[in-house]
């Protein structure tokens, strides 16, 4: 039967069916249970004949009260809750008196989300019976599911001056102080159940049973061992609760070491569980929101879905901008606990941030260098609008008026573009994102078709991938302009959270132009944070390559500057740099999770050399003030210094929400 759960569990209902069935012949005593499984099992694999036939098997055991009971236990074990009630239910109708079956009608009535009436069913049951620790226990994950904090802390308190191990106590203790914000002694609480360690009993046990504690740990690959978390390294104890050594008893050794784990099985769980939720929520308070985002996405995978970690999760969505996955938050914690306390405001805050927003814009840009292959002073105005018109979807449509003009000679062209673009969030950590647009010069009356497509997001728990399409104009200078030049850059990109401050990655892209040439290039870089938020400073390292296939093709030049088979841009052969690069980030609201009004400003600053040896520095500083929640101001300038480019951007945004 064990084996069988434990496919179940995995999904692997072919080889749980195979389990269950031997079962039923081995015991009949396991019969009730096999047959619960086995109409799951069957209704999993599509069998429907197969399960009905164990549904009216179980429906004769229905007439005895006593079976009943044990049906309404069994369909709670695999989270049929419905039938759970209606088994409970009907014993209940024939012996009003029944505790346990009053217990299974209120518990499924729990887990099917009418906590008021749970809470009314646990309470009548308290009043009867004051010492039902049972009852007690569900009454407080209610009120704390409820939002009534003070009450649940203090009914926690009393019970756990009975019973000061019990974790499950412990642990809505340490949940319900994080939720009223005291993170100090939530964390405390946490720590206090991890010692003594599970492994610690587990040796003292073998000691005594005079085992021979040698277990091989099993081999991994080289790749996992490297991007293992800090602390995750399997210990000893994890091995041996591992379910292929414990199903193991081919041996004595194996028997004396499973003799000695068993009675700390369940600390060793419950530590496990504690420890996974006490890291992440350290993580939070150390402001490591990268990592913690994938340890509050794990916990929620493994466990039973708790609000404060939802909650917890919205925030940090929040603070990351990811808000399509932070209002989908929001909206299963409104369908599951309407009064939970903040959830109205943050949602509301929320949907402020998604609200539709027009924003203009005045930005400039002027750009020389690579012996003249950049040349251009740009100046533009932009108008956008900005949607959500449903979670997770953005629209984002933008008109500008360009004017370009040349350094190098007298030349200014006029343009007017317009693009749009929409982009979808998938609920598995990817993105997709496309548009197209169309850009025309006012002295040739020409356009130019502009299109992109991405496809980014999580590549599992540790990586992150983005693969690109774009196509643009050439606007090195106005020669690449006026011969109406267009690229197609086609870019791929991967990054790896080898540890939660330390981050490496790289990105390979090939463009094409529209007169022939082609470049590829690449980049490798590797980053580090050495403070978190609201103080945030990054190190980082980045080598660039670029090589084009023909470059620069000089000749006698024509009057826009260049030689007719020359390639007015900058496409050079056999180029990199190597650059190393400092960001500085300071939040003006010290809100850990982000649920208040976003103001910051940020500063960056990095030095490289290239293969013509020459040095280079460039500064980069900007500003994001909502200044109300309707009202919002953003400003950023960038600076580039190097014997061989100059470059100087500013841009000016003001948005409104409406």
């Amino acid at each position: 039967m064990e084996l069988g759960r434990v496919f179940f569990e995995l999904h692997d209902y072919g080889r749980a069916i195979t389990q269950f069935l031997a079962a039923i012949q081995d015991d009949k005593a396991n019969e009730i249970e096999a047959d619960v499984y086995l109409e799951a099992s069957y209704e999993a694999q599509g069998l429907q004949e197969s399960a009905d036939e164990i549904n009216e098997r179980l429906h004769r055991l229905t007439e005895e009260p006593g079976t009943q009971l044990v049906l309404a236990g069994q369909f709670g074990k695999i989270k049929r809750f419905s039938r759970m009630h209606e088994m409970a239910e009907a014993v209940l109708d024939r012996e009003p008196e029944s505790l346990k079956a009053e217990l299974l009608t209120v518990i499924a009535l729990e887990e099917l989300d009418d906590m008021a009436g749970a809470l009314s069913g646990f309470e009548k049951i308290v009043r009867r019976y004051p010492e039902n620790d049972v009852a007690q226990a569900h009454i407080l994950r209610l009120l704390f599911r409820l939002g009534r904090f003070k009450e649940a802390l203090e009914r926690c308190d009393d019970l756990l001056g009975k019973w000061p191990e019990r974790p499950d106590l412990l642990q809505l203790k340490a949940r319900i102080l994080w939720a009223q914000n005291n993170w100090t002694d939530s964390v405390r609480v946490y720590e206090s159940y991890l010692e003594p360690a599970a492994e610690e009993i587990f040796l003292k046990n073998a000691g005594e049973l005079k085992c021979t504690v040698e277990v091989q740990e099993p081999a991994k690959p080289w790749w996992d061992l490297l991007v293992l978390e800090r602390g995750q390294k399997p210990g000893l104890l994890d091995r041996v609760m591992d379910t292929r050594q414990a199903v193991d008893n081919s041996t004595v050794e194996r028997r004396c070491l499973n003799a000695a784990a068993a009675p700390c099985y369940a600390r060793y769980r419950w530590q496990k569980q504690l420890g996974e939720e006490l890291s992440a929520r350290r993580s939070v308070q150390r402001r490591e929101y990268f990592q913690a985002v994938k340890q509050y996405e794990q916990i929620l995978h493994d466990q039973p879905v708790t609000e404060s970690l939802l909650f917890d999760l919205a925030g940090i969505y929040s603070q990351l901008d990811r808000l399509g996955e932070e209002a989908s938050i929001y909206e299963e914690l409104l369908s599951r606990s309407r009064d939970y306390p903040g959830l109205l405001e943050a949602m509301q805050r929320n949907r402020f941030k998604r609200r539709p927003r027009i924003t203009a814009g005045y930005g400039y840009s002027r750009e020389e260098g690579w012996n003249d292959y950049v040349s251009m002073k740009k100046e533009w105005e932009q108008v956008s609008v900005w949607s959500s018109p449903f979670i997770r979807h953005e629209l984002n449509l933008a008109v500008s008026n360009i004017d370009y003009a040349s350094i190098k000679i007298d030349r200014n062209v006029k343009a007017k573009r317009a693009e749009l673009s929409y982009k979808i969030g998938f609920f598995s950590g990817l993105a997709f994102e496309f548009g197209g647009g169309i850009e025309n010069f006012e002295e040739n009356d020409k356009s130019i078709g502009l299109a992109n497509c991405a496809l980014f997001g999580k590549i599992g728990d540790k990586f992150s991938g983005r693969l690109s399409y774009v196509r643009d104009v050439v606007d090195d200078t106005t020669a690449s302009i006026t011969r109406v030049l267009t690229k197609q850059d086609i870019s791929a990109g991967i990054s790896l959270d080898l540890l939660p401050d330390l981050r490496v990655g790289g990105d390979y892209g090939y463009v094409n132009y529209s007169d022939g040439e082609d470049t590829l290039q690449y980049t490798l870089w590797a980053s580090s944070i050495i403070f978190p938020d609201p103080t945030f400073l990054r190190f980082g390292y980045a080598y660039e390559f670029k090589d084009s296939r023909e470059g620069s093709q000089a000749g006698l030049p024509g009057i826009d500057g260049f030689a007719k088979k020359d390639h007015p841009y900058w496409a050079p052969k056999n180029y990199w740099v190597n650059e190393l690069r400092l960001l500085f980030k300071h939040r003006l609201s010290n809100d850990p999770l982000a649920r208040g009004v976003p103001r910051y400003y940020t500063v960056e600053y990095a030095i490289g050399y290239d293969s013509n040896g020459n040095g280079s520095q460039k500064f980069k500083g900007g500003f994001y003030f909502e200044m109300t929640d309707y009202f919002i101001m953003e400003s950023s300038v960038r600076v580039v210094n190097s014997p061989s480019y100059r470059s100087r951007d500013l841009l000016i945004t003001a948005a409104y929400r409406w």
